[in-house]
């Protein structure tokens, strides 16, 4: 007779103590594949927003003085901050760097003081294909400028003018119609107007200058070395990162990564204990039938071998339906505690990582009861009968 249809046979003779097996290890894998799972597909929707979220690398001019702001005020008739502006060419000199295959967008800015209507206020020249790239959240009622001759009005520079969608409105000495109005921010975008970068130079002057350069990486990984590589081709320039943003990412995964694995390593590990309590519960009720086993001829290796047939059977198979049954479960997690968003999908390397994990901790919680069943006294195991 072979050794696995005795192992068969045995797991079919204590379908309890085997149903007990599997059920562990079922349950612990199936937390396993589920907090990977739930745990992978939660950072990759929060690092998509971050990433889409907004610049997170900014260039400007480098001043030649020391800062004469503080807390966001600006102190005035202490003296002129000296710098070299940015020019066009310079945002050039960017889009052509080798890093620049990591940047999402690349938006240049013309900020001009220049009198809107009967007011004084704050006009911004910018791309707005690009913008738009940086600047995801945006919402405009109305339509986005198609031309030079059109201009987007943040909400509360709109309610301050009076103006709406289709309204005119005039900058410096021309005029301009209102394409759209952009839906309240709750940043600097509320207050200003907004038109084409080149229209800007040639009403407002200063053609060719740029006040600011945003950047959006297409990877917050990335940001630090293209923050390096912009500074080496525009040394005129100040360029530093939104740090909080990409510190915010890495802590939260660092933090998401060892709860999952402290979990798991836990859950895991109480699978093996049933397994091993169960294997050698299972060879103490199995003295007499191992000790005809000796007697007839079976050698060690062959009683050994036995016990790891049905630990390698019971495992694969709880292993197979736990990690069916985590992915079940992280599919049904994010709906579950309202985590919007985010989406799960089937990875085939986590799922056979699960059977693999299951299949090791039921062989390894098995060597020491295999280890008692081979070095059984046949002698003393016979007097059981």
């Amino acid at each position: 007779m072979r050794l696995r249809t005795i192992a068969f046979k045995n797991i079919k003779i204590r379908m309890g103590k085997a149903l007990l097996i599997m059920a562990g290890l079922m349950v612990g894998i199936t937390a396993l594949v589920a907090i990977i799972t739930t745990t992978r597909a939660f950072s990759e929707s929060v690092s998509q927003e971050l990433d889409a979220f907004g610049f997170n690398i900014v260039a400007y001019p480098a001043s030649a003085n020391l800062s004469l702001s503080y807390g966001g005020m600006t102190v005035s008739g202490v003296g002129v901050s000296q710098f070299k502006a940015l020019r066009d060419r310079d945002v050039k000199k960017i889009k052509s760097m080798p890093e620049a295959d990591y940047l999402a967008a690349v938006s240049p800015k013309a900020l001009r003081a220049a009198d809107i209507g009967n007011q004084k206020g704050l006009v911004v020249g910018i791309d707005f294909a690009a913008e738009r790239s940086v600047k995801k959240w945006w919402k405009v009622v109305g339509s986005m400028p198609a031309g030079g001759s059109q201009v987007l009005v943040g909400s509360s520079a709109a309610k301050m003018l009076g103006v709406k969608e289709g309204s005119r409105l005039t900058l410096g000495t021309r005029e301009f119609t209102v394409s759209g109005v952009l839906a309240e921010t709750g940043s600097q975008d509320d207050n200003v107007v907004f038109a084409d970068l080149s229209t800007v130079w040639r009403a407002l002057g200063r053609p060719g200058e740029i006040d600011l350069v945003e950047m959006t990486a297409k990877n917050t990984e990335k940001v630090e070395k293209i923050v390096g590589a912009a500074s080496k081709a525009v040394p005129e320039a100040t360029v530093s990162s939104v740090k909080q943003a990409v510190q915010y990412k890495q802590s939260t995964m660092a933090s998401l990564g060892r709860f999952g694995l402290g979990v798991t390593a836990f859950v895991v590990a109480v699978a093996g204990f049933i397994v091993f309590a169960t294997m050698m519960g299972s060879v103490r009720d199995r003295t007499s039938e191992i000790g005809v086993f000796r007697a007839v001829g079976f050698r060690k290796k062959d009683v050994a071998r036995i016990i790891y047939i049905e630990a390698l059977t019971l495992s694969f198979a709880g292993g197979v339906m736990g990690a069916l049954g985590g992915f079940g479960l992280a599919a049904f997690l994010p709906r579950a505690i309202g985590m919007k968003g985010v989406t799960v999908r089937p990875e085939p390397l986590i799922l056979i990582f699960g059977v693999i994990t299951a299949t090791a901790v039921g062989l390894l919680a098995s060597a020491l009861p295999a280890r008692r069943a081979a070095d059984m006294d046949p002698a003393e195991a016979l007097k059981a009968l």
